[in-house]
């Protein structure tokens, strides 16, 4: 894994996508997956929120698709072993969007 020094991250332009969204009672968790890409390279920094996206859990650098690939998997895992449901999916009845009463709670 690589960390980008801040002038790095500032002249890299960014593309954020969601990964995975899961749910446990009221609690939403989702991981988004942002890439920097800069003149000689592309880097992949991969969060993981629970929450609110003041909540961020977990975070990582990685340094090809295939390592952003096994961790997002890992995370997803290890969260679905733990309770948590892949319930946050269309015509569910819950709204898998994170609400500014969240973020401020």
């Amino acid at each position: 894994m690589q960390i980008l020094d801040d002038q790095e991250l500032v002249r890299a332009p960014t593309e954020t996508k969601e990964v995975f969204t899961l749910r446990k009672g009221d609690w939403i968790a989702w991981c988004n997956l942002t890439s920097h890409a800069s003149q000689h390279e592309t880097t992949w920094e991969l969060q993981l929120f629970v929450g609110t996206p003041d909540n961020e859990l977990m975070a990582a650098y990685c340094d090809s698709q295939g390592e952003v690939f096994s961790l997002s998997e890992k995370w997803k895992t290890k969260l679905l072993a733990n309770g948590w449901s892949n319930s946050c999916r269309e015509n569910s009845g819950y709204s898998c969007e994170p609400t500014r009463e969240r973020r401020t709670a």
